[in-house]
């Protein structure tokens, strides 16, 4: 057998070396070599190196200070690896500060990638002619990128660029000359972007660009908008980290606009939105930015096969229609979010247009934040479980806090913030089948009793039951009331209910300031509303049984 890959780590011996590389005979290797090595590791790294002429993919993951000779030797002398691919480089310390400097000088006319982590390069200009046909080209946190940036036209084959230094300004004057013509995807992640620097990359000057992602804490405009062209885009995000405490979102303007995109994601940044809609979309994501939500419903409504839509922190321009066409419904959504800013209320406008959007059959939908949904709202998306299916489903329901219903088979969930859950759960429970796929409960105690009450004796796959009571801690404490509920509890069942897969109730109070005392001959009536063979009661310091 032949064997052509190699991985030298601490502890690699020359011996275990000599035999991978003989057994490998003349085939082309893949280098792997990682971690703090020893000196003997070092000799089998320097070993497995000095094979080179037939290595096509090198791999360094380091975390010593300064890279060792050892290492560094057939990467700085001008030897020609005709063979190589692949080349990643990457330095891993403790102090983010710390970089690796490496004379990177060697030939690869076969090279098509080049990946560099920490590591940085002295002479980037001597890289064009050392990798001719360099295609994919990544660089996180390296230094002085702005150097870099008035090099990368000189990559004449070059795809695919990633500049990821969320630690520095990515900031250059880049000559009018600047061409990247066979660029498709671009990403960048710089703590502080020049707007302009931006706008001539997304241009004409890269007429094949497709893929556009870009995160920034910090814009330096010397414009009045981010200036951008690349009519080909299919997939876009842009990400203004710092939107969330930003007083307006930042100004972006596509001329032309975009026509096929597959994925739109704007962070903390504004331009014609529904504009930038078309049937294409699949995925979108929208926040900390203004919308107009009646145009952008009425884009949306061409749109049948967007599978993800996530709204954050979205302000209405206008009003929402509040009788939209039956096409405004996303057919295909599977994933749906709806969340608040800090500090701020769900739009509800946006509100009206997220529901709108909802098709019953949408596997995962959150909305985070208050004023939440009506019960008229969410209906559909509530009565549209298929029960036909194998379904196991667990409801946990917190008044003033959550609704939470999810399906542990199939990934289904319902999430959102409510006043009283007594609606939500109703919409549940008139659904004849409903009791019997529930698996796991954690519900207050008056929705317990709700629960009960309509399961027509028979909860076949109940497992787990919480009942919670939670005490305001703006009302006056009242032990009897707790009590009372949980003997209501009791009196609303007449015959124990068949859970053969019973195993544990909870009862648990919380916030209550001193402990609360219940009798013996509750806690055994609590259990004896489930026939099962055996039922484990547990519940909180805050609760205490006593004869």
């Amino acid at each position: 057998m032949l064997w052509n890959a190699v991985r030298v780590t601490t502890g690699t011996t020359n011996g275990q070396i000599s035999a991978l590389l003989l057994r490998s005979a003349r085939c082309n290797l893949s280098l792997e070599i990682e971690g703090a090595l020893d000196p003997s590791s070092l000799i089998s790294a320097e070993l497995a190196i000095g094979q080179y002429q037939r290595v096509v993919r090198l791999d360094v993951y380091l975390t010593a200070d300064v890279w060792p000779l050892q290492i560094t030797r057939r990467l700085t002398d001008a030897s020609i690896w005709p063979e190589l691919q692949y080349l990643a480089l990457s330095h891993y310390v403790q102090d983010l500060e710390q970089k690796a400097f490496v004379g990177l000088r060697i030939s690869a006319p076969q090279l098509h990638t080049l990946d560099l982590y920490r590591v940085a390069v002295r002479d980037w200009s001597s890289l064009n002619e050392a990798f001719p046909n360099l295609e994919n080209f990544t660089a996180e946190w390296i230094p002085s990128a702005a150097s870099l940036l008035p090099v990368l036209p000189s990559f004449l084959a070059l795809r695919t660029l990633k500049l990821l230094v969320p630690q520095e300004t990515l900031s250059a004057d880049v000559p009018p000359s600047f061409s990247l013509p066979h660029l498709h995807s671009l990403e960048i992640d710089a703590m502080e972007l020049r707007a302009d620097v931006l706008s001539v990359i997304v241009s004409n000057n890269s007429p094949q660009l497709t893929s556009l992602r870009v995160r920034f804490h910090r814009v330096d405009m010397r414009q009045s908008a981010i200036e951008l062209s690349s009519p080909r885009l299919t997939d876009l995000r842009i990400e203004n980290v710092n939107a969330a405490s930003a007083d307006l979102p930042l100004p972006i303007c596509f001329r032309p606009v975009p026509h096929a995109l597959n994925t739109l994601e704007l962070i903390g940044v504004i331009d014609d939105i529904p504009a930038m809609i078309a049937p294409s979309l699949r995925r979108l994501e929208l926040a900390y930015t203004n919308i107009d939500v009646e145009r952008l419903g009425s884009a949306l409504s061409q749109c049948q096969d967007v599978g993800s839509l996530v709204f954050t922190a979205l302000r209405c321009t206008s009003a929402v229609v509040r009788s939209p066409p039956p096409t405004a419904v996303l057919p295909r959504l599977t994933y749906a979010v709806h969340a608040q800013g800090p500090g701020e209320l769900l739009d509800e406008n946006v509100q009206q247009l997220f529901v709108r959007l909802l098709p019953p059959t949408v596997v995962q939908m959150y909305i985070f934040g208050t004023p939440g949904p009506s019960s008229d709202d969410l209906r559909p998306v509530l009565e549209d479980i298929e029960f036909a299916a194998p379904t196991q489903l667990s409801l946990e329901i917190t008044d003033g806090a959550l609704f939470s219903l999810k399906d542990d088979v199939r990934d289904y969930t319902r999430m959102f913030d409510i006043d009283s859950g007594a609606e939500y759960l109703e919409i549940l429970l008139s659904r004849p089948t409903f009791c019997a796929h529930i698996r796991k409960l954690e519900v207050e105690v008056v929705h317990a009793a709700q629960i009960v009450i309509r399961c027509a004796g028979s909860l076949p796959l109940l497992e787990e039951l919480g009942i919670t009571y939670p005490v305001d801690v703006d009302q006056p404490y009242d032990k009897n009331k707790i009590q009372d509920a949980l003997q209501d509890l009791v009196e609303s069942v007449p015959a124990p209910i068949a859970c053969p897969r019973f195993k544990t109730l909870a009862i648990q109070v919380y916030r209550a300031p001193i402990t609360v005392l219940l009798p013996v001959a509750l806690k055994r009536a609590l259990a004896a509303l489930f026939s099962s063979d055996e039922t484990c009661i547990e519940y909180t310091d805050l609760l205490e049984w006593v004869e």
